[in-house]
């Protein structure tokens, strides 16, 4: 038999490197896929903000304001409590739009930027105290309306 003709077994298994490439890409799709209230698919920078929300996060409030002007809102957070915090946006179906995630007292996080059409929605910090309580349910929430 020559080595054109010899029989070679055909392998179906994919390489690793191709199902990390496929199992990565289909996270991405997934990532940006769904409806957060409003146009968010372009990203915005402080100075195209409509409102510049500005919040203290303390041990358990949000310490700022409660009314914004839309729809380029841009949240910032300073953690001044002695537990991490985080500040997440829903809107008033308690859908997640965005959030900065959490960060530690004295730690200046990443801002974030939604656009956000008139309506009520809630900030709050689903963290959890060392005793297993949820800063939302000690007071950490805070509605916010946008016209």
């Amino acid at each position: 038999m020559s080595d054109s003709t010899a029989f070679r077994p055909v392998s179906f298994r994919k390489p690793r490197r191709l199902r990390a490439a496929v199992a990565v890409t289909a996270l991405l799709l997934a990532a940006g896929c769904g409806d957060r209230g409003g146009d968010d698919s372009a990203a915005f920078d402080r100075s195209e903000a409509d409102s510049l929300l500005d919040y203290r996060l303390v041990d358990y409030a949000f310490e700022g304001p409660d009314t914004a002007q839309g729809p380029n809102v841009y949240f910032t957070a300073h953690n001044e409590g002695t537990e991490n915090h985080e500040l997440e946006v829903l809107d008033s179906s308690g859908r997640a739009l965005g959030e900065i995630e959490e960060f530690a007292p004295g730690v200046e996080p990443e801002a974030l930027a939604l656009r956000l059409e008139p309506g009520e929605y809630t900030l709050q910090c689903i963290l959890e105290t060392e005793d297993g309580r949820i800063h939302k349910d000690l007071g950490m929430e805070l509605q916010l309306t946008v016209s």
